[in-house]
C-alpha cells in the first residue's frame, strides 16, 4: 500500500522527486502535499540537492568530488556560502553513513544493498541523520528504502507521459489573416476614379447643353446669331441665369419668319422650339453627345443664344439682308476656339486626386499553447516567503534563455506592458536575476521580449517591432503561452514545447 496522498504523488512525479525516500508527517507516516512542497522549498533554497532524473547517468565518485569543488559550484551559479555549506553537509553524510554500517555486525545480507544504496542516496541528507537519531530501529529503515530504490522504472512512464502530452498539444495550425487585408484596398482604388468621373462633367453642362440645337438649325438663324454676338461683345457669361425667360417668348415668334423663306419648312419648326427648350429640359441628356461629335461649333453657340435673346427685337429688321451664309459660317470657326480652352481648363484637375497606397496590415507567425503551471505556482508561493515577490516573467525568461538557439536569436529581455525592454541582466542565478529585475529601467535592446499579458487580464500581448513571448492570465492552474514574430513555424513550435516543459518542472530552473 502506498504511503502517499494522491495529490502529493502527482506533485512529486511532476517535479521528478523520489517520494519513497521521504518521511511523511501525516497519520501513519503518510506523505502529504506539504511534505513535497517543503522538500521543494529546501531544494530551491539550497538546503538539499535537486533529485537526479532517470535521464541523468549515475555520477562516479570522481565526478562527485569534482562537482563539489568550489570552482565548479561557482561556475554553476551557486553562492560561496551555499557551496561551503553543501560541502560540509556532504562530508557529514559520508561519515554518518559509514558509522552505522560498521556498527551492525549481525545482518550480513544488508551490506550488499548498502554500496548500491549509498551512491543513489548521497544527495538526500535527512535520512542518515534520522537513522542515527532513531536508535531502536536501525535495521527497519534501510530495508524498505533498498526495496524501493530497486524500482527506478516508476519514473520512466512519467517521462513518456509528459512527452506524449507535449505531442498532443503541438497540433497547432497558425492562422493566416494578413491576406484578407489586401482585398479592401483593391476595391477602394476602383471606387475612387468612378467618383471622380461622376463629379467631372458637372462644371461642363452649361457650355455643352445648348450648342447642338443651333448647329442643327444652321442657315440664316445661325448667321444672325453669330453676327449679333460680334457686334455686342459686352455681355459675359454672368447674365446666363436670366436668359431662359426671354428665349421662350421672343425668338420663338421671330425666328419662324426668318427661317421660312430660306430653308424648307419641315426642318425649321422642328429645330426652333428645341432652341428654347434646351436650357430648361434637356440639359443633362445632351452632355454626353456633343463632346464627341462636334466640339468647335456647339460650345461657341451657347453664349451667343443668350445675347441674341435680348437684342433680337431692335435689330431683327436690319440684319436680314446683311449676313451671307458662307461668310457667317467661316466666322463661327475662330469663335469656337475660345470656349474650347475654357472647357479644357476645368477638365485638367479632375484626374489629379488619387490616394497613395499604404499597407495597413502587419504579418508575422503566431503560435500558442497552454502551459501547466500547477507545480510552478506551488514553488513560487514557497519561494516568495524567502526571496520576496517572484515575477512569473522571470521564470519564463530563464526557461526561454536555455533554448534561444532554436529561434536563431542571441538576446532576450523582460519588457513592460508598453513593449519596452528592461535593462536587467538575467544570466546569473535566480536571486541575482530577481534583484536586477526589481530596479531595472526601460530602454534596453533585445531580439526577444518576454511580456506579461496577465498583468492586463489578457491571454496574450504582442508588439510588431520585435519577437515577443507572452504569458497570459492563469486559469485553473494553466496559462496561455504564445509566440509572435518573423519565425520558422517548426522551430517556433519546438521552442514553445521546450519552454512549456521547463515551466512544468520548476526545479530545473534553479540550476
Amino acid at each position: 500500500m502506498e504511503t502517499i496522498a494522491p495529490l502529493a504523488k502527482v506533485l512529486a512525479e511532476a517535479n521528478g522527486i523520489e517520494w519513497r525516500s521521504l518521511h511523511g508527517t501525516g497519520e501513519g507516516g503518510l506523505i502529504t502535499e506539504n511534505d513535497i512542497l517543503g522538500y521543494l522549498a529546501r531544494v530551491m533554497s539550497g538546503e538539499e540537492d535537486a533529485p537526479l532524473t532517470p535521464v541523468d547517468p549515475e555520477p562516479s565518485p570522481a565526478e562527485l568530488a569534482a562537482y563539489s569543488s568550489p570552482e565548479m559550484l561557482s561556475r554553476a551559479g551557486v553562492e560561496p556560502e551555499l557551496a561551503e555549506f553543501l560541502k560540509a553537509q556532504q562530508h557529514d553524510i559520508q561519515t554518518s553513513v559509514a558509522a552505522p554500517a560498521a556498527s551492525v555486525p549481525a545482518p550480513e545480507p544488508e551490506p550488499e544493498p548498502e554500496p548500491v544504496y549509498v551512491p543513489d542516496e548521497v544527495m538526500p541528507e535527512p535520512e542518515p541523520e534520522l537513522v542515527i537519531a532513531a536508535a531502536p530501529e536501525p535495521e527497519v529503515l534501510p530495508e524498505p528504502v533498498a526495496a524501493h530504490a530497486e524500482e527506478p522504472v516508476a519514473a520512466e512512464p512519467m517521462a513518456a507521459d509528459s512527452a506524449s502530452d507535449f505531442e498532443l498539444e503541438d497540433d497547432f495550425v497558425p492562422p493566416q489573416t494578413p491576406a484578407a487585408a489586401q482585398a479592401p484596398q483593391a476595391q477602394v482604388y476602383a471606387a475612387q476614379p468612378e467618383v471622380a468621373a461622376q463629379h467631372g462633367p458637372t462644371p461642363t453642362p452649361p457650355a455643352a447643353t445648348e450648342p447642338p440645337h443651333p448647329a442643327k438649325s444652321g442657315g440664316l438663324l445661325g448667321g444672325l446669331l453669330s453676327s449679333l454676338y460680334r457686334r455686342n461683345d459686352a455681355p459675359k457669361p454672368a447674365p446666363r441665369h436670366t436668359e431662359p425667360e426671354p428665349v421662350h417668348r421672343e425668338p420663338a415668334a421671330q425666328a419662324q419668319p426668318a427661317v421660312m423663306p430660306v430653308q424648307p419648312q419641315p426642318e425649321a419648326p422642328a429645330h426652333q422650339p428645341q432652341v428654347a427648350e434646351v436650357p430648361v429640359v434637356s440639359a443633362p441628356e445632351v452632355d454626353l453627345q456633343p463632346a464627341a461629335e462636334a466640339l468647335p461649333a456647339p460650345e461657341v453657340v451657347a453664349p451667343e443664344i443668350a445675347v441674341a435673346a435680348e437684342l433680337v427685337p431692335p435689330v431683327s429688321a436690319e440684319d436680314r439682308p446683311l449676313p451671307p451664309a458662307p461668310a457667317l459660317g467661316e466666322a463661327i470657326e475662330p469663335v469656337s476656339e475660345v470656349p474650347v480652352e475654357e472647357a479644357a481648363a476645368p477638365a485638367a484637375p479632375l484626374p489629379m486626386p488619387a490616394p497613395a497606397a499604404q499597407p495597413s496590415a502587419w504579418a508575422g507567425t503566431y503560435l500558442r499553447r497552454d502551459a501547466d503551471l500547477v507545480a510552478m505556482l506551488s514553488a513560487r508561493e514557497q519561494l516568495s516567503d524567502m526571496l520576496g515577490e517572484l515575477p512569473l516573467t522571470l521564470m519564463v525568461a530563464r526557461a526561454a534563455q536555455r533554448h534561444l538557439n532554436l529561434l536563431g536569436v542571441s538576446s532576450l529581455a523582460v519588457a513592460d506592458v508598453n513593449g519596452q525592454a528592461l535593462g536587467a541582466d538575467l544570466s546569473g542565478d535566480l536571486r541575482s536575476g530577481l534583484k536586477a529585475l526589481s530596479g531595472a529601467q526601460p530602454g534596453a535592446q533585445a531580439e526577444l521580449l518576454i511580456l506579461d499579458a496577465g498583468a492586463l487580464d489578457l491571454d496574450d500581448l504582442h508588439y510588431p517591432h520585435a519577437i515577443t513571448l507572452s504569458i497570459g492570465r492563469v486559469q485553473n492552474g494553466s496559462a496561455a503561452l504564445s509566440l509572435n514574430g518573423d519565425l520558422d513555424v517548426q522551430q517556433a513550435a519546438r521552442f514553445l514545447a521546450e519552454v512549456s516543459a521547463l515551466l512544468a518542472a520548476p526545479v530545473k530552473l534553479l540550476v
